[in-house]
């Protein structure tokens, strides 16, 4: 039992490369040939009263891997999973089941990396994407949204300012 206690901890932080921001993008990436795949698990009640009021829950899987193309580019998917039942007088918003949302693929370019020292660094990157129409019943869309992204991040001893447009 006194090993179980100790291999969890240990196996979860073996997961976890480096820290970084989760529900925005960061101006950070991987060295050439490098893979780094992560995954955010998010849910959430919802109850909601009058003629088009939503309730239920709604659980999402977000994996993302980034692979280091060349020095200061990357490219990016993801795929979101979702498990929801929202029930709604509404029906363009009632939700049941499991399936998968549309996929997120970009390229992402380094504009500038100033390390100050050995943790210390500021840096820029801007990405460009499209969403793409793969998701499953009414996890997805049926159309192609283009996104550009610029992102900061700023590192400060042991802490971060992290922002995006």
């Amino acid at each position: 039992m006194r090993s179980l206690t100790l291999a969890l901890p240990m196996a979860a932080a073996a997961l976890a490369h480096a820290q970084e921001a989760s529900f925005t993008p960061a101006a950070t990436m991987p060295s050439p040939g490098a893979l780094v795949a992560h995954t955010m698990i998010m849910g959430g009640t919802y109850t909601s009263t009058g003629p088009t009021g939503v309730s239920g829950y709604l659980m999402e899987w977000d994996t993302m891997a980034m692979l280091g193309v060349a020095p200061g580019v990357a490219v990016e998917a993801t795929v979101p999973a979702f498990n929801g039942s929202m029930a709604s007088t509404d029906p363009s918003k009632v939700i049941q089941g499991t399936g998968l949302g549309n996929l997120e693929v970009d390229v992402k370019l380094r504009l500038l990396k100033v390390d100050f020292n050995a943790i210390d660094t500021l840096r820029v990157s801007a990405s460009a994407g499209a969403q793409l129409p793969t998701g499953t019943g009414v996890y997805g869309a049926d159309s192609v949204d283009p996104f550009v992204v610029s992102a900061l991040t700023y590192i400060n001893g042991r802490h971060g300012l992290g922002g995006n447009a």
